[in-house]
């Protein structure tokens, strides 16, 4: 009798698709702010310090929020968070 590994079956390859997909989708929200800076510069009439300033502020706040969420895990079940 052979096997195939796990990772080679169809439906395992189908998830691991799906999941990269929602990871990519998710992340989407998070780092587009970067990507958009130089439409953001134009439209809002920014310098870099102003830039800078905002870019700092939105990813110190995820990183500070990322830290609590996550350790909320160890209490809550992350379903409900």
């Amino acid at each position: 009798m052979t096997t195939k590994p796990l990772l080679q079956e169809e439906p395992s390859i189908r998830i691991i698709f799906w999941i990269c997909i929602a990871e990519i989708l998710t992340m989407q929200g998070v780092f587009t702010f970067s990507s958009m800076l130089p439409f953001f510069l134009e439209e809002w009439k920014l310098d870099s310090i102003d830039a800078g300033w905002i870019s700092g502020i939105y990813y110190g706040s995820y990183m500070i929020s990322v830290m609590i969420l996550v350790s909320l895990t160890d209490w809550i079940d992350a379903k409900k968070i």
